[in-house]
């Protein structure tokens, strides 16, 4: 988005990759959308018996500039023991190939978590445990046995922590905006050296305190 000399090559509100990662908890707007009942119902019938919500996000893939986003697992990220990570992953804009689909390998989620990476805090910042290979992570996941997510706006994916995923360069016309939370199981230890601590706002799970059923009822 920015040339040589650090000047923007489009329009700042263009040039955002991401606001995140409280947004369910900071403002009301996703705070109310995220914590929807029948959300929390999916929450249970997945099985969690405290859901708590450990992140939440806007990401941006903007026409032409949304770069790749190698392979991954969540749960390198969001790691619980046993891991529990599951992420809401919302289309807010139809999802195609030319714009940046995910693209998931099937059945990666038996598999566990790769070499059990980790990325831990460290120095206000973090690190790969263990370190990626110089190859990156394309050295260790096959992409010809990865398929896309075609995904119409409005869609919704549920994504295991454990399931390895991609996006490619966006580059078409058509921006291939998301917003996704995720997941962990509140009875699950969550470790102190995880990337993601919230000392000061603990993670809340899907209770509103009633401002939903007033955010509807103004709207009357």
């Amino acid at each position: 988005a920015v040339d040589k000399d650090n000047n923007f090559r489009l329009d700042k509100h263009l040039a955002l990759n991401k606001v995140a990662h409280a947004l369910a908890d900071l403002n009301p707007v996703y705070k109310n959308f995220t914590k929807r009942p029948v959300f929390e119902h999916m929450a249970k019938d997945l099985g969690f018996k405290d859901p708590k919500i450990v992140q939440s996000m806007y990401i941006f893939k903007q026409p032409h500039f949304g770069g790749t986003v190698a392979p991954h697992q969540d749960a390198t990220w969001i790691y619980t023991e046993p891991i529990s990570c599951v992420a809401w992953w919302f289309a807010l804009d139809d999802c195609l190939e030319e714009n940046g689909c995910l693209w998931v390998l099937p059945k990666s989620h038996k598999q566990g978590l790769k070499d059990n990476r980790r990325f831990k805090v460290k120095d206000m910042s973090g690190v790969f445990d263990p370190p990626y290979p110089a190859e990156g992570p394309w050295s260790f996941w096959d992409k010809s046995q990865f398929i896309p997510l075609v995904l119409k706006r409005g869609g919704l994916v549920l994504l295991h922590g454990t399931v390895a995923h991609f996006s490619n360069k966006n580059t078409s016309d058509k921006p291939r905006n998301v917003y996704t939370y995720h997941v962990v199981e509140g009875q699950c230890k969550y470790p102190a050296d995880n990337w993601l601590q919230r000392p000061n706002m603990p993670f809340t799970g899907f209770e509103n305190n009633g401002e939903l059923e007033t955010l509807i009822k103004n709207s009357d």
